[in-house]
């Protein structure tokens, strides 16, 4: 005989058990829709450290071309320091006197001169001697920004970075010399950008020569006539090395514009060795830095002008000034009302600077490419 045993309930899932399995899975959705996102701009900043990369090794194994050029003869044998060199690149002459330089630019001459002494120099000056004990001026080699400043008609900018900004006294001997390579001085526009970017940034005819737009005069490689990464390079001579011998820093920069006179900004600027902490006196205007950009610490010391990149941790803005905390310490100190000075590369119509690589030595002595 079936029993019934009516207090016995069915099995199943009660309304309480769904709906904490649907909070479980809910959590588990959002969790994941927010893992795409996330892994975009992961991926974004991966292609942009291997752009950034791959555009520093280009510019290394350009760099040290360049570099043997101007000081080998055909048969490999080293020119003359600084006659026959300055032949081959008139920017040689900046890193013992860039200041020479800014007399005949004021003059209305090329910044190359003959050595020892300028010519048609305002005053008397004194021949220009190599030290082999010191470190030379940095000198700036950039031919993107040599020729956008060049057909801008800004000739200040054009051999100066940041132009003259910071040239009311006391500090009429802070600046730092801009360079460009002799043989691209007067060159097409595409070839301009060739010489400083990736070749896939590059549109190209059938023939291989890169597309020259008759509108603008620019080869199209960033939309509105830049292109997407391209570079420039710091060079200075170090103590105690021949002067075929420099220390080589490649500055990447992003969306960068040939066609448009870039716009660096130059700061009095505070910093003391062994502090993150740098103070930039603005004067209410408002520095294009931000944060995890870079800015440089272009102070003279003594006859030592430094050029000395730090990354940007953080900003605090004041009425007068900006307060920069610094991922590293600083390495020398200098202070805002004497010789103390901050470059910023960014700008907002003209690209940014994305990545600093220290690469080491120049030795125009030695054979074949480097390996970066």
């Amino acid at each position: 005989m079936l029993k019934i045993h009516p207090n016995r309930r069915r099995a199943g899932l009660s309304l309480i058990e769904v709906l904490v399995a649907m909070f479980i899975m809910a959590i588990g959705m959002i969790s994941l829709f927010v893992l795409f996102p996330y892994g975009a701009l992961q991926m974004l900043q991966a292609v942009k450290d291997d752009r950034c990369a791959y555009s520093a090794d280009n510019a290394h194994v350009t760099a040290a071309l360049f570099w043997k050029q101007i000081w080998q003869t055909n048969d490999g044998t080293l020119r003359s320091y600084p006659n026959g060199v300055g032949t081959a690149w008139s920017g040689i002459y900046a890193f013992d006197d860039p200041d020479d330089v800014r007399r005949t630019h004021n003059n209305g001459l090329s910044p190359a001169f003959t050595w020892p002494n300028p010519p048609n120099a305002p005053n008397p000056v004194n021949p220009i001697i190599f030290d082999p004990n010191a470190t030379s001026y940095p000198v700036f080699v950039d031919v993107i920004g040599w020729r956008a400043h060049q057909d801008s008609g800004l000739a200040a900018g054009r051999d100066w970075i940041a132009g003259l900004e910071v040239a009311a006294p006391p500090n009429t001997n802070r600046h730092l010399p801009r360079r460009s390579i002799n043989a691209l001085m007067a060159a097409p526009i595409p070839l301009v950008i060739k010489s400083s970017t990736l070749l896939d940034d590059i549109n190209f005819q059938s023939n291989g020569s890169a597309i020259d737009n008759a509108t603008n005069g620019i080869s199209r490689g960033y939309e509105g006539g830049g292109s997407k990464y391209s570079w420039a390079y710091m060079l200075r001579r170090l103590p105690f090395s021949p002067p075929h011998v420099v220390n080589l820093t490649v500055m990447v920069f992003s969306e960068r514009r040939v066609d448009n006179a870039l716009r660096e900004e130059a700061y009095p600027a505070t910093f003391i060795a062994g502090s993150s902490a740098v103070t930039l006196q603005t004067n209410g205007r408002r520095p294009w830095v931000r944060k995890n950009g870079w800015i440089m610490d272009g102070s003279r010391i003594g006859n030592t002008q430094q050029a000395k990149f730090y990354r940007v941790s953080g900003i605090t803005e004041t009425a007068t000034t900006y307060e920069i905390e610094l991922d590293s310490p600083a390495e020398s100190s200098s202070n805002a009302a004497a010789n103390g000075v901050a470059y910023i590369f960014d700008s907002e119509l003209n690209g940014r600077l994305i990545e600093v690589f220290e690469r080491g030595k120049l030795d125009a002595s030695i054979n074949g490419y480097p390996i970066p």
